[in-house]
């Protein structure tokens, strides 16, 4: 819950950085790249604070279990249908929007199996947060090829580069925080690098292509 109210002036930012980019007003593109900087730098440092509240081992033994679904599957008896099975992935931060929002502003777009991933927990996303990102998305792909707006208009006003740029490294490194995250909180209590992420997500794809691709979007 911190990390997304840390990032809601960025929202707030993308939504005006489209009207700049309408407008061609250089320094408010500038001062939105440099909000959603901040709050990604932030978002950042929040998750940094982990290890200061909660260990490791008490973490994977003892709460992860509540996040990691039911894929055997389970019954609720009493219901209309008490003998079928249902199962669940589970809590993922993947069912959060932040971070596919800022992706879109920033025009990356992920691929592969990473990509068929998160878009199939996007159901798992609240409807508003998933038509927030399509009513976004169209907005910041409108030019004739589709690409993203705002990656025309900083490749077509260098004066932007620099804060576009910081944008990227920043998400980067929200990223990266979060592999190392994953790997004291999951990977080295389970003595297992290949395991499975909160949600069913796979540790190896889902968590380093990211990265590798949010950084081939600098420009």
């Amino acid at each position: 819950m911190r990390i997304e109210l840390a990032a809601a002036p960025g929202i707030q930012a993308v939504v005006d950085c489209i009207e700049a980019i309408k407008k061609d007003d250089q320094q408010e593109v500038m001062r939105c790249l440099k909000i959603v900087t901040d709050c990604i730098s932030s978002m950042t440092g929040i998750m940094k604070e982990m290890y200061q509240e909660c260990n490791p081992s008490v973490f994977y033994n003892k709460l992860r279990v509540f996040f990691s679904g039911s894929k055997e599957g389970i019954q609720y008896e009493g219901t209309e249908d008490p003998d079928t099975w249902r199962t669940y992935p589970g809590a993922s931060g993947v069912q959060s929007s932040i971070i596919p929002l800022f992706d879109i502003f920033l025009g990356i777009e992920l691929e592969g199996g990473t990509k068929s991933f998160l878009d199939g927990m996007k159901i798992r996303m609240p409807l508003e947060h998933r038509q927030f990102l399509t009513d976004i998305k169209n907005e910041y792909k409108k030019d004739e090829f589709s690409h993203s707006i705002l990656r025309t208009y900083v490749q077509l006003h260098s004066c932007s580069k620099d804060a576009y740029n910081s944008c990227v490294i920043a998400l980067v490194a929200f990223r990266q925080e979060h592999i190392d995250l994953v790997t004291n909180y999951i990977s080295k209590p389970s003595n297992d690098t290949a395991t499975e992420g909160t949600g069913g997500s796979s540790l190896k794809i889902f968590l380093t292509k990211p990265i590798e691709k949010t950084e081939s979007f600098k420009l």
